[in-house]
């Protein structure tokens, strides 16, 4: 199995937010919603010195990868919605492992 997106771990099948990681996303998805350039973002996260998941420098290549997926198997979230995204969320939710299912209820 592949290791799972920056911002996530796994648990089983299932990716769920790494809190450490998804800081790190938080911020840098502030940045270039303010405008910040990839290769600005990159440096700013070298020079505060937040660390990629292998501890390398960041590159615009990680940042744009980061900044474009939809990581797939991971848990819904169903705040909000329509009737519709909440029978698909509620389907969603009860094919996750116990273990998960328990987390997302608290």
């Amino acid at each position: 199995m592949s290791n799972p997106p920056f911002g996530y771990q796994r648990l089983g099948d299932w990716h769920i937010p790494n809190p450490k990681e998804a800081e790190a996303i938080t911020f840098i998805r502030s940045l270039r919603n303010r405008g910040v350039s990839h290769p600005q973002i990159a440096r700013r996260l070298n020079a505060e010195e937040i660390q990629s998941r292998g501890g390398a420098f960041w590159q615009v290549s990680t940042l744009h990868k980061i900044l474009n997926r939809k990581p797939r198997n991971t848990v819904p979230d169903c705040q909000g919605g329509d009737s519709e995204h909440t029978d698909a969320c509620q389907t969603q939710l009860e094919a996750l492992p116990p273990q998960l299912a328990l987390q997302h209820q608290q």
